[in-house]
């Protein structure tokens, strides 16, 4: 959703460098998602996720919300 938000966000709302960053952080969290989920499927036994390790993905939320909520308030229509 972040991606498709950013793809028709415009420069009043985030800027071009801003859009580019959280585009990378958003692609770096979906090859950390592959690679957690892989891990999660070739372990024998249920994993635990430490708080710290799940912190940063709660803030990428966070802040996608906060960008929908950014672009409604400038009347951007909703992808």
């Amino acid at each position: 959703r972040g991606l498709l938000l950013l793809a028709h966000c415009p420069d009043r709302v985030l800027s071009a460098a801003g859009r580019a960053a959280l585009s990378q952080r958003l692609l770096d969290a979906q090859a950390g998602l592959s690679a957690a989920r892989a891990l999660r499927a070739a372990a024998p036994a249920p994993m635990a996720l430490d708080m710290a390790t799940i912190q940063p993905w709660h803030e990428l939320v966070v802040e996608v919300w906060s960008l929908s909520a950014a672009m409604r308030a400038a009347g951007v229509p909703m992808p």
